[in-house]
């Protein structure tokens, strides 16, 4: 039974009702980075508060801008692949507390990794 306010979203290059495949490794950057934004847009196609609706619109510029900012950083798109995992597990367990732990985790695993490239960036400047 669903989660009540969730209903099953189709994602290109997933099988079943939503998210349950995983993409293959060896994938490009590119192809990686736009599964991943599939996968956020089917989570946030979920929310139905149009308040909650607008603040998810305006932070997705946001993320899009961080995503490009993010996938030059060596290993962190196949990290953001086994995070996603996790994430899609735990849903699909619909066990909504690991769930967003492992969203959480991987929202602090980006920010970290952001934060060790910059400051090798300004080691080499």
């Amino acid at each position: 039974m669903p989660q009540p306010g969730l209903r099953p979203s189709p994602c290109p290059n997933r099988t079943g009702p939503g998210l349950t495949a995983s993409p293959q490794r060896g994938t490009d950057k590119a192809n990686l980075a736009a599964l991943i934004s599939d996968f956020d847009a089917v989570l946030f196609d979920q929310v139905k508060n149009n308040r909650i609706r607008a603040l998810i619109e305006n932070l997705r510029a946001h993320l899009t801008r961080i995503g490009h900012l993010t996938a030059e950083i060596p290993g962190r798109i196949d990290a953001s692949v086994d995070e996603h995992e996790k994430i899609v597990a735990a849903i699909a367990a619909r066990d909504p507390q690991l769930a967003e732990r492992y969203m959480r985790e991987h929202i602090r695993s980006v920010r970290d990794d952001q934060l060790h490239a910059l400051e090798e960036t300004a080691d080499h400047a």
